[in-house]
């Protein structure tokens, strides 16, 4: 079964080769972009960097609109594109027109590519596409539930069941949410990318409590206290229900608007039949995570999946922040010579880089704390056996 698994998983990296049918995206669907991008274009060669910042933003939320269709069928670019609009803006911002300007070239290229280019949506590419969105914008959410389902399993408190409970209730929410937003999104298309910045600076905060809170119990005489003392009080509940639910949540509405651009340019069939694979191989995954956690000291267990948590946070800061910007919320200072990192959540603007300095401060004050309470733990079950 995981080397099923396995096989899936690469497939579902392999490119789309089937014969081509329809370009993912036509002319006519991107008239709109390529107007604002003309208009930005102007205020470039004018020099009014000012101007040419607001306009990149308004030209990002018109291809809003054409996004999902695309993501559905070529992620890669999409993360192209997102990156070229960032760098226009950072560009712009900075007062570097030049800089704007190739990087506004780049931008117009990539929306060639995606009318030139064939969606590949043959029966073979529909599935391996279906099955990529689903395992793509899953594991991450499963793996955060799973390894905290691990670490809770044998602590009692209706602490798993509290994970189980966030997961479905995010799952309905996801339903609702991606409703709401495929009807109102005409109206302000600056909304999907604020519920998506405002749930991960929200779950950026959930996360760091978390790990603050398993790595606090990883001092065996501490969580032996903590069971006494505290296990099953409301707060600890709601934390992990608050943790599943952003986690699975996060994904969750994206992930039915690519399923329903994906719906509209392949056949049902292969479709479904990729969504279900991708949800057996994560059921499979699902399933070692927890049988091998379980068997895992305490210790290594909380300390990992505390990481774990911390390592989430840290890139949901930074990505909450660039998805704010993006929708124009939050302003953007660029810091020019600061990496881009995506799967690190770094981005080169003051707002992104200050929250995720504070994160990391606080993680250095919560680190100090830890360390002093596991040495009083220490000294205090050392003391009985020394006056023996």
């Amino acid at each position: 079964m995981l080397r099923l698994g396995l096989i899936l998983v690469v497939l579902a990296a392999l490119p789309s080769i089937a014969l081509a049918q329809e370009p993912i995206v036509t002319p006519a669907e991107t008239a709109p972009v390529q107007a604002a991008l003309a208009t930005l274009e102007d205020a470039l060669r004018a020099g009014d960097a000012a101007a040419s910042e607001r306009l990149a933003l308004d030209a990002y939320l018109v291809f809003e609109e054409i996004e999902p269709g695309i993501a559905a069928v070529d992620p890669g670019l999409v993360a192209a594109l997102e990156s070229a609009y960032g760098a226009v803006r950072t560009r712009s911002a900075a007062g570097d027109v030049a800089r704007a300007g190739a990087e506004l070239a780049r931008l117009r290229e990539l929306l060639d590519r995606a009318t030139r280019e064939r969606a590949a949506l043959g029966s073979r590419a529909a599935f391996l596409n279906s099955f990529g969105i689903l395992f793509r914008e899953g594991i991450e959410a499963l793996l955060i539930c799973a390894a905290l389902a691990a670490a809770t399993a044998r602590r009692g408190g209706g602490l798993a069941r509290s994970i189980l409970h966030g997961a479905v209730a995010a799952l309905a929410a996801s339903v609702l949410t991606a409703v709401v937003v495929g009807r109102v999104i005409d109206l302000a298309p600056a909304g999907r990318e604020a519920i998506e910045g405002l749930t991960m600076l929200l779950a950026a905060a959930v996360l760091f409590y978390v790990s603050y809170w398993l790595l606090s119990k990883v001092e065996v005489a501490r969580w032996m206290a903590f069971l006494r003392d505290r296990v099953g009080r409301a707060e600890s509940r709601w934390a992990l229900f608050g943790v599943a639910f952003l986690a699975v949540y996060r994904e969750g509405a994206e992930t039915i608007l690519f399923y329903q651009a994906l719906a509209g340019a392949g056949r049902p069939a292969p479709i479904a039949a990729g969504f279900v694979a991708a949800a057996a191989v994560l059921l499979v995954i699902a399933v070692a995570v927890l049988k091998f956690g379980v068997r895992l000291p305490t210790r290594p267990l909380f300390a990992m999946t505390g990481a774990l948590l911390y390592y989430l946070a840290f890139v949901f800061a930074g990505q909450g922040v660039h998805e704010l910007q993006e929708a124009g919320w939050v302003a953007l200072t660029p810091v020019l010579g600061a990496p881009e990192i995506g799967w690190l959540g770094i981005y080169p603007s003051a707002q992104s880089l200050a929250v995720q300095t504070l994160l990391v401060g606080l993680a250095l004050v919560a680190g100090v704390v830890i360390l002093r309470r596991a040495r009083l733990a220490r000294t205090t079950v050392a003391r009985p056996s020394g006056a023996a």
